[in-house]
């Protein structure tokens, strides 16, 4: 430790190349002031920062001797990335508020003017007194840049019923980091899909059913509100009508182009009035055709 005058000051050591001096050349830091992080920023710790906030640094310095609050337009605060690149620098014409009745230094830092930043990367935030090649006090913390934003809800949710089946489609959100989206049916988790359907399916005929959904993105937010539908399954019952009701071609007797068309029905799971056709439902229509 060294007494210069009527100041303390200890002398900090580097050869990492920075504004103090080129690389492999050591240099020395007077500190002449005990500076110290004020919340969110701690020297000790990292700090999370939510991507697209405004960031309040915070700081203060005082005189190593008597502890008093020190007024100096010196001041110099950087924002350096991992590789050591300054991304923006403020000092006190530009950026940096000397609060003398509150006792700090203030720098309100908006993320979201720097597209530079990356979620997940850690960055440095360096405190420096004086010129260059005559610093007299420093100090850093460092945060990392976070996602707390959850993606948008879904959209547009819309079911299509059958007896024993609902097709529920929607919109995704055009979050960037959008991920999924998590299916619950009757309050029972199914699924987790990033596509925009669900086919719920072995349901039993002419029943209420309820979908609830919310979106998760890259980050692992999840939103909090609910998008539900509720839909009810269609009854098996009246699917016969389609060849022997009142309405139908034959009236109560089968036709054979009612036939073929059952069988197309059944070859290919074409819904008749939501309902698929079993073979033993195809088998009752040709009975019919028989009869009639």
């Amino acid at each position: 430790m060294l007494r210069l005058g009527g100041y303390k000051a200890e002398l900090i050591l580097s050869s990492e190349g920075s504004d103090y001096g080129s690389e492999d050349q050591w240099f020395a830091i007077l500190n002449f002031y005990n500076l110290s992080f004020l919340p969110p920023l701690s020297s000790q710790d990292f700090c999370d920062i939510e991507s697209g906030s405004t960031f309040p640094i915070r700081f203060t310095a005082r005189d190593n001797v008597t502890g008093d609050f020190v007024s100096d337009s010196s001041v110099n605060v950087s924002i350096i990335n991992i590789t050591g690149c300054v991304l923006v620098s403020f000092n006190a014409t530009s950026g940096v508020q000397i609060d003398s009745d509150e006792e700090q230094y203030k720098v309100d830092f908006n993320t979201m003017n720097y597209s530079e930043l990356n979620i997940g990367d850690i960055y440095t935030v360096e405190v420096t007194f004086g010129i260059e090649g005559s610093k007299k006090s420093c100090i850093s913390a460092y945060f990392s840049l976070v996602d707390l934003t959850p993606p948008s809800t879904i959209e547009n949710l819309h079911p299509t019923p059958s007896s024993t089946h609902i097709n529920w489609t929607w919109t995704n959100p055009s979050d960037p980091d959008f991920n999924h989206t998590e299916i619950y049916l009757n309050n029972i988790h199914q699924t987790n899909t990033s596509a925009n359907f669900f086919n719920a399916t072995s349901l039993t005929p002419n029943t209420e059913y309820t979908i609830s959904t919310r979106t998760v993105d890259t980050s692992d937010n999840i939103n909090t509100t609910w998008v539900n539908n509720t839909a009810t399954t269609l009854s098996n019952e009246n699917w016969k009508n389609e060849w022997i009701g009142e309405d139908s071609e034959g009236g109560n007797a089968v036709t054979t182009v009612e036939l073929q068309k059952a069988i197309h029905h059944w070859l290919e799971d074409i819904p008749v009035r939501g309902h698929i056709m079993s073979s033993t439902d195809l088998q009752e229509i040709i009975a019919i055709w028989l009869s009639g």
